[in-house]
């Protein structure tokens, strides 16, 4: 079994770069790891961990649903 990692900012041209990879690796059983990069340094001011955190928590559900989605129908089974 192949492992993928498939980097997302979850945009249209990340969920078409998604569909192409499944569609690459049609023939072959593969496990898709989805990764989000946050930005390192907090923004200056008052608040900027709250804001850190926000964004974070955002992300995480941003990947959730992204995984829902990728797996509702997966093409092809093993995927």
């Amino acid at each position: 079994m192949q492992k993928i990692l498939i980097l997302t900012d979850f945009s249209a041209a990340s969920r078409h770069a998604l569909a192409f990879a499944q569609a690459l690796f049609s023939d072959t059983a593969a496990d898709f790891c989805l990764t989000h990069a946050l930005p390192f340094e907090p923004e200056m001011g008052y608040g900027g961990a709250f804001i850190m955190a926000e964004q974070r928590e955002q992300a995480l559900t941003s990947l959730a649903d992204l995984q829902t989605e990728m797996t509702r129908v997966p093409e092809p089974p093993y995927h």
